[in-house]
């Protein structure tokens, strides 16, 4: 009996049930987790987005007052290859945000006039009350109504979650954005 339990003190190591009670806790502990991150990750994701649609408006400013010329903002179109076409014409924002400045005066972009553009991720869906904006040489937004005041509807989705935020802009330039959800949204 003695030698029994002698070989037994001598084993060192984790017997199966001992390693699927911690492999338990720890899917437990997973299971609370993985949420909590995945959420985190969609709000970072919309901040993201939401400063970079900010940063194309605030650039198409500094630059009509650094040049002295109208700046227009529009709806991009990519095609197929991801390829930057022209403006999508449409309140759908999307795809993307192009800012270029119109050297021929066609009233629409052509290659080489572009000041900046950038495409949107998968997941982003965003909607504004117009298809295209105009800063002019003093840096003033405007439009082709009378609107001084612009509100874009961004909507993220992954992992089965969705964010809405709305980005507030006034003629001005300034831009203020709330998830949608919040107090005074």
């Amino acid at each position: 009996m003695v030698n029994i339990m002698l070989s037994r003190k001598n084993k060192s190591g984790f017997s199966l049930y001992e390693m699927l009670v911690v492999l338990s806790i720890v899917a437990i502990m997973l299971s609370f987790a993985i949420p909590a991150v995945t959420h985190q990750l969609l709000v970072r994701n919309n901040e993201e987005t939401t400063m970079q649609f900010e940063s194309v408006l605030k650039n198409a400013q500094e630059e009509a007052l650094r040049r002295g010329v109208a700046i227009t903002i529009c709806a991009a179109n990519y095609n197929v290859n991801d390829v930057l076409y022209n403006c999508l014409g449409t309140n759908d924002w999307s795809e993307g945000i192009l800012s270029y400045i119109d050297l021929n005066n066609a009233n629409s972009y052509d290659s080489g006039e572009r000041l900046q553009s950038l495409r949107f991720t998968q997941g982003v869906t965003i909607s504004g009350n117009e298809s295209a904006l105009y800063v002019n040489p003093n840096g003033q937004f405007y439009d082709n109504d009378v609107d001084d005041s612009w509100t874009f509807d961004l909507s993220q989705t992954r992992f089965g979650t969705t964010i809405n935020t709305k980005i507030k802009l006034n003629n001005m330039g300034y831009v203020s954005t709330c998830k949608v959800g919040d107090s005074g949204c």
